[in-house]
């Protein structure tokens, strides 16, 4: 039960009408209005007592302690005797509250890996024989196609091998162009004849690791776990006492070093919106499967929602968190995206 103490001073004998709403609703209610009988002396404060969505006003919403924005009730008092469509006579009030919910959104994102350094490459076969008059030796980086390029490009690093010698010894590295964990050169032998090109074959994950769902839950008590691609972000709805945590499937210990993540957005229909999403790219390929984070109802957990979309059909899509929007096998995968104006029921 929540209630609002209102002090004012009469400035008329008689009942007065205290009335009152929840503010910047979608579509506001009407003011609801109760009746104070006790006697009036003018000049006097005296203080009614309004217990929130009581009858006749079950229609006014209650505090939601689990709201991640204000709640601004407000309303005005009046001489009953002034007709209650007039405005002669009314003094406004308004008063906040600021819930502090157990549960808040986190958007998390994939960050750009460790760069590719000369500290971090092996080399399985030095070989021999190379001619070490060449040295540095340029190689050449062969990068899978379906790795999501970096932001701003950079797709090609800039290698050299080291030689002493006839034997490659090291690999230096001028330009960090690509980006992966433990990346690994095999440097094949040249033959005898002479040296000869020296192609590098780049093994990298360029994935941050996914969400590990044994370290927490999340508010609808769903373990809940996530792969993304560089620059991809999804929200959660975590237990605001929980710290975010994730495991490197490749060192099998928790860090957060590939990933940033901070509280934003709510956990109920305040931030949401509805959406006409067409996919653009891959437009060669059939129906391909995309997720996006849908608002629950407050204190219920957002929710990653999976969607089927076909090239160039638009699908409506509702009560979906902004900015959430991604295609797991397709990290380069485009949308046209029309914002439909704010969601009026969660899922």
């Amino acid at each position: 039960m929540s209630t609002l103490s209102i002090t004012y001073t009469p400035q008329y004998l008689g009942d007065h009408r205290i009335c009152y709403r929840l503010q910047d609703l979608i579509t506001p209610d009407a003011y609801c209005c109760l009746i104070d009988t006790t006697p009036s002396i003018i000049g006097t404060p005296k203080v009614f007592v309004i217990t929130i969505s009581d009858p006749p006003c079950a229609s006014v919403p209650g505090i939601d302690p689990e709201s991640c924005v204000n709640q601004i009730y407000e309303g005005y008092v009046q001489p009953v005797c002034e007709d209650e469509q007039s405005l002669t006579g009314r003094t406004t009030w308004s008063v906040s509250f600021a819930p502090d919910p157990s549960c808040v959104s986190q958007l998390i994102c994939c960050q750009q890996p460790n760069g590719l350094s000369n500290t971090n490459i092996t080399i399985i076969d030095a070989g021999n024989q190379y001619d070490n008059t060449l040295s540095p030796l340029a190689i050449i980086v062969v990068r899978d196609p379906l790795d999501p390029v970096p932001p701003g490009g950079g797709n090609d690093a800039v290698v050299s091998v080291i030689i002493t010698g006839t034997t490659v010894t090291g690999i230096s590295v001028s330009v960090a162009g690509l980006y992966g964990k433990q990346p690994t050169f095999i440097v094949p032998p040249p033959t005898l004849v002479g040296p000869q090109p020296v192609t590098a074959i780049l093994q990298a994950n360029i994935e941050c690791p996914g969400v590990n769902p044994a370290f927490y839950e999340d508010c609808s008590l769903n373990a809940r776990t996530a792969a993304l691609g560089i620059d991809q972000c999804v929200v959660f709805c975590l237990p605001k006492a929980k710290p975010f945590l994730y495991v490197d499937v490749q060192l099998n210990q928790a860090n957060t070093f590939d990933y940033s993540y901070t509280s934003q957005g709510c956990c109920n229909c305040s931030t949401c919106r509805n959406y006409s999403i067409t996919l653009i790219e891959p437009s060669a390929l059939g129906p391909i499967g995309v997720n996006y984070t849908a608002c629950a109802q407050s204190g219920q957990g957002n929710q990653e929602i999976a969607l089927v979309l076909t090239p160039g059909v638009p699908a409506s899509v509702a009560c979906m968190l902004p900015n959430t929007l991604y295609a797991p096998g397709y990290p380069n995968a485009t949308f046209t995206v029309v914002d439909n104006g704010p969601c009026t029921i969660c899922p």
